[in-house]
């Protein structure tokens, strides 16, 4: 009987904890205006929190770096989007389609990839004047 009392209270504490981790913002559904660009949801963990109509900021397992970007390369072409920059060894891809431009970025943090894709308020914005605004990487110039 004390048994059944024991797995019953660990029942309903596992439902409580995926109800608190629900009303967090622990989501794997993509928001609009992303959701139109056909990103990836294959290896999708959980779109954060901060995602806004400026940026998505995701988290994605079971696949590396390299088979992410591809993934939402493939996603850009496919919604129209031409790529205009690559820097950081492809790690950092600027994509455009007429005046709307839109910066991707993967990091890696242990077994967990992070996409983040952004417009020109959401984004890093060294990394988007890099790809955008003509920003050079580089030996720094002393300006006299």
């Amino acid at each position: 009987m004390n048994r059944s009392v024991s797995l019953s209270r660990y029942l309903w504490l596992t439902v409580c904890w995926a109800l608190v981790a629900l009303a967090s913002g622990c989501s794997t559904r993509i928001p609009e205006p992303w959701a139109k660009l056909g990103l990836p949801l294959q290896g999708l963990d959980r779109v954060r929190e901060t995602t806004s109509g400026d940026l998505f900021w995701a988290d994605y397992r079971g696949c590396t770096d390299e088979q992410l970007i591809a993934r939402v390369e493939g996603a850009m072409l496919h919604a129209g989007y031409a790529r205009t920059c690559s820097t950081f060894e492809g790690r950092v891809r600027g994509y455009t389609k007429g005046a709307d431009k839109l910066l991707v970025k993967v990091d890696s943090i242990g077994p967990v990839s992070t996409l983040s894709v952004g417009n020109k308020a959401g984004s890093d914005r060294l990394l988007y004047g890099v790809c955008f605004d003509g920003y050079q990487l580089g030996v720094p110039t002393r300006v006299k």
